[in-house]
């Protein structure tokens, strides 16, 4: 029995979801973050904070970062 083709088939719902490039990378940045060690401690630091949002902004992200944490621009 052939496998099913991942983009068709009988409902308007088969397939993957479509994911933005700029979406997997804010997903990859978050990751990063949340796998260092006692991140849920570490993010109430400001110096650490600090030091995050600049890899944030290194990675052009800042915007999107902003819209997540809900900050104004």
């Amino acid at each position: 029995m052939p496998l099913p083709h991942p983009w068709t088939g009988d409902d308007y719902e088969d397939g993957f979801p479509v994911t933005l490039i700029t979406e997997l990378t804010m997903m990859a940045v978050s990751n990063t973050i949340r796998e260092k060690p006692q991140w849920w401690l570490k993010y109430k630091d400001p110096e650490i904070s600090a030091k995050w949002k600049q890899e944030i902004e290194s990675a052009g992200l800042e915007r999107h970062e902003r819209y997540r944490l809900g900050e104004k621009e």
